[in-house]
């Protein structure tokens, strides 16, 4: 690794190595992106290509070691796994710094969100962030063309976009149901 400074062996991709052409497959890996760098030859994987391939190709290296050496840590210091246990943090000359949970970058201690990935640090923040967005959920230009002029269309869409887990699936069957009942009813009432 250029610089000299190994890398935590599982990460998201940080501002050093985003823009780097992963070594299983060859596409660049983009900022943020879950990595696995091998602990062996140091070469920059993208996670799932690691898991699909079993290892690093470079060095046969094999997927990741279920057992840490003693008096080291898989992130270097902060948080010592993906699922946010805090560990002690490994800042120098006590600053008020710690590693980014996802990307590693140093990040004010305490800080709810990274400023360089834009990642939320807490599971609950990441959770209620997550729900916030659920609601918030607007619909297409498309998605209201479809409720108005083919309600059938867009309903059968909807179920699609549940089915898939898009959080705007519910609403645009609600609103493509209502569609439905208006346009009977204008019709009903033409009659």
């Amino acid at each position: 690794m250029p610089g000299g400074e190994t890398l935590p062996e599982l990460m998201k991709a940080n501002k050093r190595v985003a823009g780097q052409p992963c070594a299983i497959c060859s596409r660049i890996i983009n900022l943020g992106e879950p990595i696995h760098n091998c602990p062996t030859c140091q070469s920059i994987n993208h996670d799932s290509c690691w898991k699909q391939n079993g290892g690093c190709p470079s060095c046969s290296s094999s997927l990741p070691s279920t057992h840490v050496q003693p008096g080291s840590s898989i992130s270097g210091g902060g948080f010592d796994d993906m699922n946010g246990a805090m560990a002690k943090p490994a800042a120098p000359g006590g600053t008020n710094m710690v590693p980014c949970r996802w990307c590693k970058e140093p990040i004010m201690r305490g800080a709810r969100k990274c400023k360089h990935c834009n990642e939320f640090q807490r599971d609950e923040d990441r959770e209620t962030n997550t729900k916030a967005y659920e609601e918030n959920v607007e619909l297409s230009t498309t998605d209201w063309i479809g409720v108005l002029c083919c309600p059938i269309i867009a309903f059968i869409q909807g179920i699609v976009y549940s089915a898939q887990g898009n959080p705007k699936g519910k609403k645009l069957m609600l609103y493509s149901a209502i569609s439905m009942f208006i346009g009977a009813l204008s019709s009903a009432g033409t009659r």
